[in-house]
């Protein structure tokens, strides 16, 4: 129910609202939102999967390797870093955390989405 009125809201007000990260996270994480590790840290959104943390494609980015290396330290799972676009520069940035995790040799994967959680561009550690 949440989810079809965060979608409402969404259509009604595209152009006049943008959603905020957390609200983001909401509306598409597909895993448990917010988990508390025992060090008091929160992973953004825990799948069957991975670790992941969400961050904005903006300079932020790094920050979003690095939480989500430690999310994937502290529980096991795979790490990944979702980045949502909120400007044209947002490919920029992905890359730019594409080529960090290629140069470092990172087990870190990368995804961009748009505001509205359709996948824009991935990059799979088991790609080189």
């Amino acid at each position: 129910m949440k989810f079809i009125i965060y979608l409402i809201l969404l259509c009604a007000t595209s152009n006049l609202y943008a959603l905020s990260e957390t609200e983001i996270v909401d509306l598409f994480c597909k895993g448990i939102i917010e988990h508390q590790l025992p060090d008091n840290t929160r992973i953004d959104c825990w799948t069957d999967t991975h670790a992941e943390e969400w961050d904005w494609a903006t300079g932020k980015v790094y920050e979003c390797i690095g939480q989500a290396l430690h999310y994937s330290r502290m529980t096991g799972y795979p790490p990944k870093c979702v980045l949502i676009k909120k400007s044209n520069s947002a490919v920029i940035y992905y890359n730019r955390a594409v080529e960090i995790v290629k140069y470092w040799e990172l087990p870190v994967e990368i995804e961009l989405i748009n505001q509205k959680g359709k996948r824009l561009l991935i990059h799979n550690i088991l790609e080189k």
